[in-house]
């Protein structure tokens, strides 16, 4: 029987918002403050936070060691960090300014020529030069005392008492951002930029630089940024309120905000954290790990470590969070059975084809087979969809087909289906039905996989069959003790059968038929649930489990015996965590795809880097 699909549902979507994991750091975990409103990284590793009503903190990961005004600190709220070229540090405050070397305190609110007591920003020149900007303007330091910029260039009065929002450096150039506009100042002069620059802003509020010099601006008349030759304004932050902008060594920009926390790109920004959503992000700080530190007014402090996942869940577009497998189809289009159904996904959005009802129920496995056609296993049979119309397979001689769990394509283009009322065969006709009678040990199959010389493998309750397709005859059988119930099954090139298990994975290699090794925890799995394998072109299979994601190193193990594992759960990225069944997809662009209980993942191998930055002893 055949049906018109006659539409599609295009779910609303913001794609490249991704949640991505991040770590938080809590007033009740032992953090001084909620607000934390500056953080700087020192030369021993150390990060330093600054707090509204806390002084200021130094946090080795775990444990914080504070300064207040007991220790010396000349004000509680302290607005900006910095160390300089010498190993000090230095702390502006709401009422002055203080400096710490590591063992002793100084301040310098009794110094003539600090004309301020509230220290807004402080930015590092060449030779060591410190600049510091304040409500009243800004001021030097070499080391022999403090000077007002105005006093040392000209008798540039609108400057003199301006109220110094930011500062930033790039080589000789310092940039000054104040509520009666934006100045750059070579060592000559210096300039306010205004309309005949192309910056029409009359109030600046705060001020990102990155290390190529491109300057990012938040004004009264929104944002723009500076690369050079131009001001560009950016009109899709506008609305956010800009604090920081720190890029990532991997070109990511993230925007810390008023309304939350962004990734800018592509002329939009998309929200990264839905945690974070309408939370004031006071500052942003890329650490030498490349770790983002995001410091919040009232939320506390987190951390965003780089990890090669994206994670895509109902608020990204996707029809729903259950995601029981995937398939590609043409234009690189991604394919996704969800418990609402069918839906495709273009790179950009999310659209849903065939929903649960249409199927007789939610999509468990999905094909794509070498006519460009759809094979879709459900709760209430077998579909083939060819992107127009829906042929359904329900019964075999008048008997329910079953429920299909997976489905897998010989090297001859038949296709092989695991189903609750035994295996079927599809050779784009009329699907033919195998059970006990023809020697299967069990019915109700979880799993099947075609291996060489049309062997096909079947996942059961009770363990492994193995049926011989040419003599349509089951000529080995493998029972597993101890919760035997196959999941999944994945034969390599060599021929080994690697089968999945809620008690481990086990191994059949082809040179020893009657030989069955279990891989578990113990051997470094992250959980014994295992619900997907997938082989891979570099040589790793991939697990899922309950408890996250194990990548093997198949190559090893069949070279030495050895069994080497790296696992990726929730403080790696992987955030889905609860994997499901058959739910792994490797894309012809090399990225992978996993289905799990609270999304959609997507693996980068490219963006999989251990960290390189050398610890720092002291």
């Amino acid at each position: 029987m055949s049906l018109l699909v006659a539409g599609v549902i295009v779910l609303p979507s913001s794609l490249q918002a991704q949640q991505r994991y991040l770590k938080s750091f809590s007033v009740e975990e032992g953090l001084p403050q909620s607000q934390v409103l500056d953080i700087t990284q020192g030369e021993r590793g150390y990060l330093w936070l600054a707090f509204r009503a806390g002084g200021v903190a130094r946090f080795d990961g775990h444990t914080y060691k504070r300064l207040t005004v007991e220790d010396g600190l000349s004000h509680n709220t302290v607005l900006s960090l910095h160390e300089d070229s010498t190993g000090t540090l230095w702390f502006g405050t709401q009422e002055g300014l203080t400096a710490y070397d590591g063992h002793t305190v100084r301040n310098f609110t009794g110094d003539s020529t600090l004309a301020s007591s509230s220290i807004q920003s402080i930015s590092e020149g060449p030779r060591g030069r410190l600049w510091f900007g304040s409500t009243e303007g800004v001021f030097s330091y070499t080391g022999s005392g403090f000077a007002p910029l105005v006093s040392e260039a000209t008798s540039f009065d609108s400057l003199a008492d301006a109220n110094t929002q930011a500062l930033a450096t790039h080589r000789d150039t310092l940039w000054i951002g104040t509520t009666d506009g934006l100045y750059r100042y070579d060592g000559t002069s210096p300039t306010l930029v205004d309309s005949t620059d192309g910056f029409p802003a009359e109030a600046v509020y705060s001020l990102s630089m990155e290390q190529d010099g491109t300057l990012w601006i938040e004004t009264g008349q929104g944002t723009f940024r500076y690369r050079g030759r131009k001001f560009e304004h950016l009109p899709g932050l506008d609305e956010l309120g800009v604090y920081q902008v720190q890029r990532t060594s991997e070109g990511a920009v993230w925007v810390g905000a008023g309304s939350g926390l962004y990734r800018y790109a592509d002329g939009e920004p998309k929200l990264i954290a839905a945690e974070l959503k309408g939370t004031q992000i006071r500052s942003l700080y890329l650490d030498r790990e490349d770790n983002v530190w995001v410091g919040t007014n009232l939320e506390g402090l987190y951390k965003h470590t780089p990890n090669p996942f994206d994670h895509f869940t109902t608020e990204e577009g996707l029809s729903h969070n259950v995601v029981w497998n995937m398939a590609e189809g043409s234009n690189n289009a991604l394919w996704l059975a969800t418990q609402e159904g069918v839906s495709r996904y273009n790179g950009a959005s999310f659209t849903q084809v065939l929903n649960q009802d249409t199927l007789n129920g939610p999509p468990y496995a999905l094909h794509r087979a070498g006519d460009d056609s759809l094979l879709i296993g459900s709760q209430g049979g077998f579909f083939v969809y060819n992107g127009r119309t829906l042929a359904s397979h329900r019964t075999i001689d008048d008997k329910f087909l079953g429920t299909v769990f997976d489905i897998s394509e010989a090297p001859s283009g038949t296709h092989w289906l695991a189903t609750s009322e035994g295996l079927v065969r599809y050779d784009g006709d009329t699907p033919t039905r195998y059970t006990r009678k023809d020697g299967l040990s069990a019915t109700d199959l979880r799993a099947v996989e075609t291996g060489p010389r049309g062997r096909v493998w079947m996942g059961h309750g009770n363990g492994v069959d193995r049926f011989d397709a040419s003599s349509a005859s089951v000529d080995a059988t493998s029972q597993i003790a101890e919760n035997p119930s196959t999941t999944d099954i994945d034969i390599d090139s060599a021929g080994s059968a690697w089968i999945g298990t809620r008690n481990g994975i086990h191994v059949k290699p082809p040179s020893a038929p009657d030989s069955l090794r279990r891989i578990s925890a113990e051997d470094g799995l992250i959980d014994n649930s295992v619900y997907f394998l997938l082989l891979d072109g570099d040589g790793h299979l991939w697990a899922g489990t309950g408890r996250g994601l194990n990548r093997l190193n198949v190559r090893r193990y069949r070279r030495t015996g050895e069994v080497s594992v790296r696992t990726y759960g929730r403080q790696s990225g992987f955030v889905g965590v609860e994997t499901n069944s058959h739910a792994a997809y490797q894309a012809s662009d090399g990225r992978f795809w996993f289905g799990t209980a609270g999304g959609l993942t997507r693996y980068n191998p490219s963006a999989d880097r251990r960290n390189q930055a050398a610890p720092r002893p002291h």
